[in-house]
């Protein structure tokens, strides 16, 4: 069955307000290009080697370094504690199915059918 589109919806019209509106600003459009930098950093991870969180934590630091936000106010905005109880549980989750395997070749991971021979060999070898 396919479902053909409502030719018949309109998008509402602008308002003064939005047709207004200037062009991005400097701070925004150096937001824009870390975002953009952070993505590239991410799609390009099997090319760079680099962590996802080193990549995040770049795009962290160069937010910081251009300004684009400055401590005072990513401290104050940023809850902490449920950030470090996401990661915290993550690390706790990650160890505790590592060490509940009974020995690294039983690790789920690596008797996946996805795996190549060497991925195996080297998940198996540690």
């Amino acid at each position: 069955m396919i479902f053909r589109p409502d030719r018949t919806l309109e998008f509402p019209k602008l308002t003064e307000e939005q047709l207004q509106k200037k062009p991005l600003t400097g701070t925004e459009l150096k937001a824009l290009m870390i975002i953009a930098l952070v993505f590239v950093g991410f799609f390009t991870k099997d090319f760079h080697g680099l962590d996802y969180s080193i990549v995040v934590m770049a795009g962290v630091i160069l937010i910081l370094m251009l300004n684009v936000v400055n401590w005072s106010q990513l401290n104050e905005k940023t809850e902490w504690a449920v950030t470090f109880m996401v990661f915290g549980g993550g690390i706790a989750l990650g160890t505790a199915m590592w060490a509940t395997a009974e020995r690294r070749n039983t690790w789920p991971a690596c008797s996946s059918p996805w795996l190549t021979a060497r991925e195996q060999y080297c998940c198996l070898s540690g």
